[in-house]
């Protein structure tokens, strides 16, 4: 009778709290990406503006979000923008852009 063998894969997590833009971000293929942005005096969200398609969103409440990271599509493409949009309510005009790099190890 054979044996089963079990495979275990460890799943990194990456916290990144009110990142700069310009910041870069190094994550597996598998690991799970956080971004929590500090919350302001006055009523704003942030929202996911553009993303590479091998990170998938799976949570966002405004202030957080949550990826997971898949390897990306082509052999070339280890690097993407995710691009993050904070809007003030009651003021257009005034959204704050933040442009990070993830970068695929």
């Amino acid at each position: 009778m054979p044996i089963a063998q079990q495979t275990t894969h460890q799943v990194t997590h990456h916290v990144v709290k009110d990142p700069a833009s310009g910041e870069v971000i190094s994550a597996d293929v598998g690991s799970w990406v956080r971004l929590s942005f500090r919350r302001r005096l006055g009523l704003s969200r942030w929202r996911v503006a553009d993303r590479p398609a091998h990170l998938v969103p799976i949570e966002e409440n405004g202030h957080d979000f949550s990826f997971l990271v898949f390897g990306p599509g082509r052999a070339d493409a280890t690097a993407g923008m995710l691009r993050m949009v904070r809007e003030r309510d009651g003021r257009p005009g005034s959204a704050e852009v933040r442009s990070l790099t993830l970068t695929i190890r």
